[in-house]
């Protein structure tokens, strides 16, 4: 085989593969997107079953705790405080980046409004999310707004 042809051979594969990762990233961004977007209604409507749906056991919460089960989590939730007058939040900005094969993190800028629509909050979050168990889950999480 001619080197001309190796290169193009070669090229051709790299090509492809660089093609699927970015295609599978991107199918791994929406479904993240998904799950969160899930959870933040969860948050908004202050399901707590709901909201722990969304996290893996253990969750480690930086810098300060472990949390190891999912009754764990509905209880942190539950007993969080939140800016009185609290009604809603909005997703200011969102950006999604991958760290490896099942390693992702989304990073969130959010603002909370009281009843009369005035932000009582504005606030910025990670939450990293793994599928190793087999569905896309926040597995670790920091926040101002805890």
């Amino acid at each position: 085989m001619s080197s001309k042809l190796r290169l193009f051979f070669g090229l051709s594969s790299l090509m492809i593969a660089t093609f699927s990762t970015a295609q599978n990233t991107q199918e791994d961004v929406e479904l993240i997107r998904g799950v969160f977007d899930a959870y933040f209604d969860d948050f908004v409507s202050r399901d707590f079953e709901g909201m722990a749906s969304h996290y893996q056991a253990p969750l480690m919460i930086i810098p300060t705790r472990t949390i190891n089960s999912r009754e764990g989590i509905v209880d942190f939730f539950r007993q969080m405080p939140i800016q009185e007058g609290y009604a809603y939040s909005t997703q200011d900005e969102v950006t999604i980046r991958r760290m490896g094969d099942s390693l992702y993190y989304l990073d969130l800028a959010f603002s909370r409004f009281n009843e009369d629509d005035k932000i009582i909050f504005e606030g910025n979050s990670l939450y990293f999310f793994t599928n190793a168990s087999g569905d896309w889950k926040i597995y670790s999480m920091w926040s101002n707004g805890i």
